[in-house]
């Protein structure tokens, strides 16, 4: 199994100690003695099941993280410290993002440019939605019953213009 380490960092504290002179006059700042505070503490606290980590959101007591390489959603649970395998959308997909409503998760494809619409509660995949104008498929937001996914259009050499599709939460029609 693949495993990825998620690290939190303390910020490193930067800076010279006070010098009696500049010691590059007019030049960059440079520390002859390194920086006051040259380390920082590294908490090793959750070990992925997926490989390509690539956003992460909390609802409730629960951490949904995507991991594009496996084309899977795992869920930490903050209570228990358990993570486990939660959603697969099928081979070839490359999740982006997700968003977590009351009862269902919708994950954007980015490779395979199709919404995943899968079961908070199981994970359980309850639908795959397609559609012309999904194109590089990133953000994904819902509101007043209706989720919007952000096209980035992204091409070899470069992003076209963007796009936003619409796509009702109760039909899943575009």
């Amino acid at each position: 199994m693949r495993t990825i380490l998620v690290v939190f960092a303390a910020a490193i504290l930067a800076g010279c100690p006070p010098a009696p002179e500049p010691t590059n006059p007019g030049g960059p700042a440079v520390c002859p003695d390194g920086p006051r505070n040259p380390t920082a503490a590294v908490d090793r606290k959750l070990a992925v099941v997926g490989q390509s980590v690539n956003s992460m959101r909390r609802a409730g007591d629960f951490l949904f993280i995507v991991e594009s390489g496996d084309n899977t959603i795992s869920r930490f649970d903050a209570r228990t410290e358990t993570l486990e395998p939660w959603v697969d959308v099928g081979n070839e997909r490359g999740p982006w993002d997700r968003w977590v409503d009351v009862d269902e998760l919708w994950i954007t494809n980015y490779v395979s440019n199709t919404v995943t619409v899968a079961s908070r509660a199981t994970g359980g995949v309850i639908a795959e939605i397609e559609h012309e104008s999904f194109d590089g498929p990133s953000g994904i937001a819902i509101l007043d019953g209706r989720a919007y996914v952000g096209n980035t259009q992204y091409r070899e050499d470069g992003f076209g213009p963007g796009s936003v599709t619409v796509i009702d939460q109760e039909t899943r029609q575009v």
